[in-house]
């Protein structure tokens, strides 16, 4: 504005003229005061209008606040829940792990026991098997040497058989000897009684 620059000149004017130029300085005076005073209506305007544009902001900015107090809210709800689920789970899987590593436990136990007794049949089954062999071994060689007895035994059946054989041939010869020598003093014998018959015939006769 020109206020200050006609505010300045107003001492010379005054000491130089009288009531005319007082008249010509109240023209511009009631100018700026119009003018000053439109300049305040348009501050006044201009703080209305940001006043009402900061209240607006202010009002957005207090339901922007309250959604996401409200959003928050939400998401706090949500969150708890989830750490409620996580821990529910998470138990869960402690629960579930503990289960499989005690049914990993009793059927390890199991395994191993079936094992062992395996192995002790195993072990009995192989005592067994070599006594059966021992066993086999013995009868082997027990059936060996019955061959062998029985060889020897034909062996000696037939030796004997054989020497039966001569013993009855040489029984026979020794007995058809006899035969022959026993039919002659039968032959004599009967000769002399033929003979001694004869005679007491004829000696009967005679008498």
């Amino acid at each position: 504005m020109d206020l200050s620059a006609d505010s300045g000149t107003l001492p010379s004017h005054t000491t130089v003229g009288g009531p005319v130029l007082e008249q010509e300085l109240s023209l511009p005076n009631a100018r700026c005061q119009a003018e000053s005073g439109g300049t305040i209506l348009l501050q006044l305007l201009e703080f209305k209008t940001h006043l009402l544009e900061a209240v607006e902001e202010l009002h957005i900015r207090r339901d922007a606040e309250t959604r996401f107090e409200d959003q928050i809210s939400k998401l706090a709800l949500e969150k708890q829940e989830l750490d409620w689920e996580k821990e529910s789970l998470q138990h869960q899987i402690e629960t579930v792990a503990n289960q499989h590593t005690e049914s990993l436990i009793s059927i390890k136990k199991q395994l191993q026991a079936k094992i062992r007794n395996i192995e002790e049949e195993k072990g009995k089954y192989q005592v067994s098997a070599e006594l059966k062999d021992k066993e086999i071994n013995n009868l082997k060689e027990e059936l060996k040497m019955l061959q062998l007895l029985k060889y020897n035994l034909e062996k000696k059946s037939s030796e004997l058989e054989q020497k039966l054989a001569l013993q009855n041939r040489s029984k026979d010869s020794h007995l058809n000897q006899l035969g022959r020598v026993g039919r002659r003093p039968l032959s004599l014998a009967s000769s002399s009684q033929k003979k001694q018959i004869s005679c007491r015939h004829s000696t009967s006769q005679l008498a």
